[in-house]
């Protein structure tokens, strides 16, 4: 996906962390279709039944996705909170600035970017030493 390619100098995201981002962003899509309530959609798709889609189209093995997605946190692009599970230490979202707003029938993703410009940060390149 050409989303993914563009997040990627961003993020520094390997090629197979590239893969999985992109399986987790397509199911989330496919979620989205009949959840509407993003918690329970971020809840679901990160459940061990989503998990073990993830792990499936991205052909992983063992503990490697539990791994990306500690890496995917720390590279900002999932969001690692405390779980009040019992089980499980921490639980993952994806974070939401990384989500293209697209709706379901949509065909083009628009990105947009906004940026704070300080004029008196600004300086001409020629002036420089």
């Amino acid at each position: 996906s050409l989303y993914i390619d563009f997040l990627t100098p961003i993020h520094k995201l390997t090629a197979k962390n590239k893969q999985i981002l992109l399986a987790f962003l397509m199911l989330r899509y496919e979620l989205s279709k009949s959840i509407t309530n993003e918690a329970l959609l971020d809840e679901v798709l990160m459940n061990e039944d989503s998990k073990a889609k993830i792990k499936e189209r991205c052909d992983l093995k063992g503990n490697y996705l539990q791994v990306a997605m500690f890496t995917l946190a720390q590279q900002n692009v999932l969001i690692k909170t405390l779980s009040n599970d019992s089980r499980k230490k921490y639980k993952y979202r994806i974070n939401p600035r990384i989500l293209p707003d697209m709706q379901i029938d949509d065909t083009n993703v628009v990105l947009q970017f906004n940026f704070e410009l300080k004029c008196n940060q600004i300086t001409d390149p020629s002036t420089e030493q």
